[in-house]
């Protein structure tokens, strides 16, 4: 973490105080696990690295209220690959279903942090009624502090105690919270990065315009962000396009697309988006403007 993501939180602490399961302690469950931690929670952490893991997954079920997946979704040729997922899912999974053949009624409720293609909790659900999604949406440079001071926090759950707990967990941070379904909610996390990459787009393609017609890309774009209506992150015409291989944008993006095609859909619109703003192509082949009768 960056000496920026260090003591940033001035809210006040949990006046109900739970015991937190981490999954997977990468840059998401860093920023969980300190987060959580600064709000006055216990944080119990598992990881494939045994240098980082502090518990194993039967003591998350037995002595934890939430756990949270938090494990990587690398990009396949599928989009994403949630092998990792349903791989923690799954040993969490049954060793809550020993504790609920033993008579054990208080169970944790499974929170899926990783970014996954809409439809995945679902699946889970089926299996496991208290489990939610929850995305996250935190930058890798600055996690904690994002974590702790978000824009909005999502909560997908059908379980109404699930909303309910998830709800308690977050009543300390001051930001809007959104009940949805767990497809919305992982949706919401798609679309919000696929506007983001349409913003790098358009300022690439601003760019190429600019320097078609002899302006300066950085002074024109610096009075179009000038509207209150128009913010201007990833709005810089001089950063270029993503990189492919950057943690977030590109792979959710290409994720998206692929469970698009997939479906049938020709999403032409993402798929330019995908092209000026992560290739790097600029500007497009010129096209006909259809004449609407």
């Amino acid at each position: 973490m960056s000496e920026k993501d260090i003591d940033i939180y001035e809210g006040k602490l949990t006046e109900t105080p739970l015991t937190i399961g981490i999954v997977g302690y990468g840059v998401v469950g860093q920023a969980l696990g300190q987060g959580f931690a600064t709000m006055g929670h216990t944080v119990m952490i598992n990881d494939i690295d045994p240098e980082k893991s502090l518990c194993t997954k039967e003591e998350l079920v037995s002595e934890c209220d939430i756990i949270f997946i938090c494990v990587n979704t690398p990009t396949n040729e599928r989009g994403c690959d949630l092998s990792r997922v349903y791989e923690a899912f799954n040993d969490l999974h049954y060793r809550i279903a020993q504790k609920s053949r033993e008579g054990v009624v208080d169970l944790p409720v499974i929170a899926i942090k990783s970014t996954v293609i809409p439809g995945t909790t679902d699946t889970l659900y089926k299996m496991y009624p208290r489990v939610c999604s929850n995305p996250e949406f935190v930058r890798e440079l600055t996690a904690r502090s994002d974590f702790l001071n978000p824009d909005r926090i999502i909560i997908g759950a059908h379980s109404e105690t699930v909303k309910s707990t998830m709800q308690e967990l977050y009543s300390g941070w001051d930001a809007p919270i959104f009940i949805t379904t767990p497809v919305e909610a992982e949706m919401a996390k798609y679309l919000s990065n696929a506007y983001l990459v349409t913003k790098v787009a358009f300022s690439q393609v601003a760019k190429a315009i600019c320097d078609m017609a002899g302006a300066n890309p950085l002074t024109v774009m610096d009075a179009v962000v000038a509207d209150h209506r128009i913010t201007p992150s990833h709005l810089d015409p001089t950063k270029g396009k993503i990189a492919k291989d950057s943690a977030c944008l590109p792979k959710d993006l290409m994720a998206l697309l692929r469970q698009l095609e997939q479906s049938g859909q020709a999403p032409l619109f993402l798929q330019s988006v995908y092209t000026m703003g992560v290739q790097g192509a600029g500007l497009l082949p010129s096209f006909k403007i259809m004449e609407i009768e």
